[in-house]
Order: structure tokens, then sequence, then C-alpha cells
């Protein structure tokens, strides 16, 4: 049924629930346990209401913001209210998280409290479906950590029994721009999620150089990395070695010894890679092209 729906409306989107989507129609697929949303402008109004008697519409007041303070923050977001939840020239950052296969009987109050507890200072959950949203920090002396909350992962979904995938934004100015930053960095998320399943926990730096590799066409991307694309299909522990060398900024030390090998060898094999392509891992030009070629190869090859 959902293949035939997906035919009929190629613009239509699948996920296991609803988000927050302008122009979006939710329809729930019961038997599937999916949720599909079909954009307006796509439907004629008989064909929606036809739908709609056919599989339940998602409403978007089932959305769950109980303090005036998220009502607030969701509405300044999805654009019914133009005014500032909170003082303007506020600095705040977005962490938006997006919750999968939880089992029956999910304790939402009690997740919230292990998610509220890794804050120094109040911070304000707003949800944009059931299973969705973001965290609203403020600046502060204390902030959380990447790091922090990467390791807070497992924990919550060893307690809670699901999957759970987060976005940290950057902190921003609370200006005119964000709301449009706020749903530019909500499509990271969206894309993040998507393209490069096997991650938990994505960034504005760790999603959008593949991102952009996804703008340029696959002949542009095949003229610039073949020579190198060819080096990582004969071998991929190099493709490993480098991409691994290049995000630990150079650091041959600390490479080796995450591949497990003596850090002459590893010299050995950027030297002989530096001559084989010409590409100087030591310039950061060069060392950008590779590392996104490095991306490219990944993405291609599913790895």
């Amino acid at each position: 049924m959902i293949t035939q729906l997906q035919k009929r409306y190629p613009k239509s989107i699948l996920e296991t629930y609803p988000v927050l989507h302008p122009g979006i129609t939710w329809f729930h697929i019961e038997n599937e346990h999916q949720y599909l949303g079909i954009p307006d402008s796509d439907m004629t109004s008989e064909e929606k209401e036809l739908l709609g008697t056919l599989f339940p519409i998602f409403k978007a007041e089932k959305l769950i913001n109980p303090t005036t303070e998220s009502q607030n923050w969701h509405n300044f977001l999805s654009g019914k209210n133009v005014e500032f939840p909170v003082k303007e020239g506020s600095r705040l950052r977005f962490i938006q998280f997006a919750i999968h296969s939880t089992k029956e009987g999910f304790d939402r109050i009690a997740w919230e409290e292990a998610v509220k507890s890794l804050f120094s200072n109040n911070v304000t959950l707003v949800y944009l479906s059931s299973s969705s949203g973001t965290i609203i920090e403020t600046a502060a002396s204390f902030v959380l950590s990447e790091e922090e909350l990467k390791s807070s992962i497992e924990a919550f979904e060893s307690d809670f029994y699901f999957t759970v995938h987060f976005f940290i934004g950057p902190f921003r100015d609370l200006d005119n721009q964000i709301q449009n930053d706020f749903l530019f960095e909500k499509k990271l998320f969206e894309f993040g999620r998507r393209e490069m399943r096997k991650e938990r926990l994505y960034t504005l730096s760790s999603i959008f150089p593949l991102y952009l590799l996804k703008s340029v066409s696959y002949k542009a991307k095949e003229s610039c990395f073949s020579p190198l694309t060819s080096i990582f299909q004969e071998d991929k522990d190099i493709w490993r070695t480098i991409k691994l060398y290049i995000e630990n900024n150079s650091n041959a030390s600390l490479t080796a010894k995450q591949l497990f090998m003596h850090r002459n060898s590893l010299q050995y094999r950027i030297d002989k890679f530096t001559e084989r392509t010409g590409f100087d891992l030591k310039s950061f030009k060069d060392a950008v092209t590779v590392y996104l070629a490095c991306l490219d190869f990944k993405n291609e090859h599913q790895l």
C-alpha cells in the first residue's frame, strides 16, 4: 500500500513518526506502523478527504508541550507566532533529537528528566512531533559538550530501549534570522539521519561537507576525485588511514595508536600516498580536498 501511495505522490515522506513540516499532511498507515507525509500542493481537496477516510490524519494539536514556555517556542519555530519567546539578543543553540523504536509504556517524563540532568542550567524541551523536537540551551559559563552528549546516548538507549539521534547546533544570537537558522539546521539533521544512518550525534561540521558534496554533479565529483577513488578502491585500508589521519588533525601518533600500527609504518603509508597522488596532507587545501574525496567514497560505497 505504501509503495503504491509513494508512486502516486513521489514527493511524499515516510517516517516512523511525523515531523513538523509546513504544508505537509501526515497520514497514519496503521498496519505498517508508519506515517506518510504528502505535500498539500500535490493533493486535491477530494484526494485529501478520501485519504483521510482510509488513514487517520495526524493532528498537530496532538503534539504535547505542557508548559507555556515550550508551547510559545513551538509556535515561534513553526511560524505561528513572530514574537520572541525570550529576550531578544539572547544567545542560544538548538540541540535537536529524534526518537525511534520506542517500546510500549515509554516513560516520557523520565526521559525528559534524564535529558535535563545533563545540563548545568535550565533548558527548554520543545516537541515538534510525538517523538522529535529540540532542546533550547542558552549560553552559560558551562555548556554541554559534544563528548558529554555522545557518552550519554548509549545510556539513554540502554535505559529507555529506543534509538535516539541528536544534532548539536552552534550558538546563535536570538534575532529575526533565528527561525530560518533553525529550519536549516532541521534540514541538515534530516539529511544526516538519511545519509549518515550509523551516526547517533551530528553537528554542523560533521554534516555540512557531505551536504555540499550531494549538491555537486556526479560528473564533477568523478573528474575531481577519480585519481583518489581508484586508490581507495584498490586498498580500502589506505582510505581509512588517510581519513582518520585528517580527522585527527594530522596527529600521526594518535592515528597510529588507533590503527594499532607503528608510527613509522603510518608515516611510510602517508608518504607513499603523497608520492602517488601529489596531495600533501600537510597542506590545508590538499587535506580538505582529500577529505572530501574520502567522504564521497564512504557515501558511494556505504562504508
